[in-house]
Formats: structure tokens, C-alpha cells, sequence
């Protein structure tokens, strides 16, 4: 079985065009808000708000380089 905080970490990756609440990750991960967040912190040392905010600031820069527009890239990464 996989490691519930390192799944959370891939599907956050996988969906940071868009906002995911804490109540859905916590779903995700079948912990409580708050032990989610101490978990997730201890593990990869960020919060998962801070951690879902990266993924889209790297999507945004990936896509940046590939748009032709800035408007696209902005709407590409979920902003």
C-alpha cells in the first residue's frame, strides 16, 4: 500500500490547475485536517497549501515556455 501522504503529494501534482480544499485531502488521505497537515509537513517539509501552491508556480513556468501567450499559460496553470 502506498504511502497516504506521498499520494496526496502526486495527486496534488497531477491537479494544481485547480483549487483543492483541505477537507478534499483529507478525504484523499483518510486523516483528520489536522494530522494531515503535521504529516505532510513532516514529510516533505511544507505545508500542502504551500506544496499545491509550488506545483502550480511550476506549471505556470513550464507553460510560460511553451505558450505563445501569457494569458494562455496563465489559464493552462489554473490561474
Amino acid at each position: 500500500m502506498r504511502d497516504p501522504i506521498q499520494a496526496l503529494a502526486i495527486y496534488l501534482r497531477e491537479h494544481c490547475e485547480r483549487a483543492v480544499p483541505l477537507e478534499e485531502m483529507s478525504k484523499f488521505t483518510g486523516y483528520s485536517a489536522f494530522h494531515l497537515q503535521r504529516q505532510f509537513k513532516a514529510a516533505l517539509g511544507v505545508s500542502p497549501k504551500q506544496f499545491h501552491a509550488q506545483c502550480r508556480r511550476e506549471r505556470l513556468k513550464e507553460k510560460l515556455h511553451g505558450e505563445r501567450s501569457v494569458t494562455g499559460a496563465l489559464f493552462e496553470a489554473g490561474y
